[in-house]
Formats: structure tokens, C-alpha cells, sequence
């Protein structure tokens, strides 16, 4: 990884030309840099997906943004002319790419992938948003169809996603966190998390089945896949559903079906969510009076100690580069 000039990239007509302003990390740069993303891409290429800026250029055909609106970008780019696309369900589309390019000066994308940022939020704090956050609204509300009378409980409460879903949950007397150390313990419970349970010594089944008079919960919520599978169908409840994001800890995983249809469970997949989910993110926050949870940020030359230091998953909540360069 290495910082270097490169040329300037022209505008479309309908294209904006953004100067970033803060750009928030993910696991997915982390995938990426390493050559293990579940989508092959080819260096030389330029990290980051969540990127929140000013407008420095507009398109001859722009109509819904003019220079110096502050923007984010919403990740997932649809074809723009399937059955998914026209519902704008984009990240549906068979034919979807991720912006890339966050960790820069510029970027420039169609106005289309754009919402302009709510006036109480910075530029981190919109950049902490758009992988995360419509991850976890989608798991939450798109898949799960949560209810404020639902148990939640968080595997890898501490990380980016986890942090977003427990906020914008925001039912503290219902949410059960997992993390795996007494310090990430401590952080979730400064958070307002009542009940914390640090895996790794702690029996995490007992404290589950203790915590919700041996029915168990109505919601999983995993960002972690393999190390965690093989409980989770047994700290459901009957009807329950699980929500997986990701495969940090392994891609394949075995399951007991016979729980699986005994105990009625429905088990979903989750990528991040549409523009129209990102709206809807900030309207919730901003309607719960709730910011996004930042742990740490970074200046733009330090890109490569942020990268490092969301690999050492000691953050609560997210990691920003902010570009302080112009």
C-alpha cells in the first residue's frame, strides 16, 4: 500500500466530481488488501467504499446536487436497468459493483448514488455510515423485521457492524452483546448494553438461556459465520430468526437440521443496503437522536496505520481516514 498521484478523472454529465472529506474502513478493505474478498479484484486499486465529501464539480445533466453540498455516497451500484434495479433494490442486482476509491483527494460517481448529509452530522460521522450501517439495517429490518418486543442478541458487538446494529436497535434492555475480552466488555456497557457476555470465559449458552428464562432469543445477529454457527441454533428461540453478514471467522460451517426445522428457524444472508436504506439510516438516527459510534480516526497519510489497526479488532465501533489535505 502506497500513496501516489494520479491523473484526475473526467466527469460524465451526470457524474459529480466529490472532494473527500473522511473515508470510514471496513473488514472489506482489510479482504481486499489481503487478496481473500469473495469478489476477485485486481491491484493496483484504491481502498475504500464509504466515502463522504463536498460537491467541487457537477455534470452538465446534474440536476439534484450543486457545488458545495456535502454528500455520502451510498456503496452499492446497480446496473440501473433490471427488475431489482427499477425497484430500487439495487443491491439485489446480479450485476452490482461497490464503489472503491474512498482513500483519495477526489471520486467521482453518478449523482445518482448520492443523499445529501443531515446538518447536526460531520463529515466522519457520514462517513461511518454506509457499509456498516446498511448492513445493519439490513439485517435488522429488511431480513429480521425486528420489533421492540424482540431479544437481539450481537456476536462481535464491538466491531463496526455490531456497534451500528445495537445502535440503531436501540433497545438496550433487550440486547445481549458478545464480545471477547473484559475490555470490549466494559466499552459495550458504556455504550447503555446491560447484558455483555465475554465468550471467552463465560459459558455464553447458560448465560443466554439465564437472561431470557430458558427460551432463548429472538434474533441472531452474526457478523462472525463459522466459530459461532454451531450455537446459535440453540440460543434461538421457536420461530427465531438469524441474520448472518459475513464470514470473519470462516466461510463453512455445518448445521444441525433437524433444529433447524424442529425449532421453525428462518436463516438469512445480509449485504449491505440500497440508497433508500441509507435515508432511511439518517432519518432513524437523527428520529433517536443518536449519532454514529466512532472509535478512532486517522489523518489521510496515516491510511496504512488505520488499516493495521482495524486488524487488530481492539476498535469499539468505527475506524475514518479523514483527508485533511485540502
Amino acid at each position: 500500500m502506497k500513496l501516489q498521484d494520479v491523473p484526475s478523472a473526467k466527469i460524465k454529465m451526470s457524474e459529480v466530481r466529490i472532494q473527500i472529506k473522511a473515508c470510514g474502513l471496513n473488514n472489506k478493505d482489510l479482504f481486499i488488501s489481503k487478496g481473500v474478498y469473495f469478489r476477485t479484484m485486481s491491484p493496483p486499486l484504491t481502498l475504500g467504499s464509504d466515502i463522504a465529501g463536498i460537491v467541487v464539480e457537477i455534470g452538465q445533466e446534474v440536476t439534484n446536487f450543486k457545488i458545495g453540498d456535502r454528500v455520502v455516497v451510498s456503496p452499492i451500484i446497480g446496473c440501473g436497468d433490471c427488475e431489482q434495479c427499477l425497484r430500487e433494490e439495487e443491491n439485489k442486482c446480479n450485476r452490482y459493483e461497490s464503489a472503491l476509491g474512498g482513500l483519495a483527494e477526489e471520486f467521482v460517481i453518478s449523482q445518482n448514488q448520492l443523499l445529501k448529509i443531515p446538518d447536526n452530522f460531520d463529515y466522519a460521522d457520514a462517513a461511518a455510515l454506509p457499509i456498516a450501517y446498511l448492513t445493519a439495517w439490513n439485517m435488522l429490518y429488511n431480513k429480521a423485521k425486528v420489533t421492540k418486543k424482540d431479544t437481539v442478541l450481537f456476536w462481535g458487538g464491538t466491531s463496526g457492524v455490531g456497534t451500528a446494529g445495537i445502535l440503531l436497535f436501540n433497545q438496550y434492555q433487550n440486547t445481549i452483546a458478545i464480545a471477547g475480552s473484559e475490555e470490549k466488555v466494559e466499552k459495550l456497557k458504556s455504550l447503555g448494553v446491560k447484558h455483555v457476555i465475554n465468550y471467552k470465559n463465560e459459558d455464553v449458552y447458560e448465560r443466554v438461556m439465564a437472561l431470557t428464562k430458558d427460551e432463548g432469543v429472538d434474533v441472531i445477529f452474526d457478523p462472525v459465520g463459522k466459530a459461532a454457527w454451531s450455537k446459535n441454533l440453540d440460543l434461538l428461540k421457536n420461530n427465531g430468526r438469524h441474520v448472518n453478514c459475513a464470514r470473519s471467522s470462516g466461510a463453512e460451517a455445518t448445521i444441525d437440521l433437524g433444529k433447524l426445522f424442529a425449532k421453525q428457524i428462518a436463516i438469512y444472508g445480509a449485504k449491505s443496503g440500497t440508497k433508500k436504506d441509507l435515508q432511511n439510516v439518517m432519518d432513524h438516527l437523527k428520529r433517536i437522536h443518536k449519532k454514529p459510534i466512532i472509535d478512532k480516526t486517522f489523518f489521510f497519510k496515516q491510511a496504512k496505520d488505520a488499516l493495521h489497526y482495524l486488524e487488530n479488532e481492539r476498535q469499539l465501533g468505527k475506524v475514518v481516514v479523514i483527508n485533511e489535505s485540502k
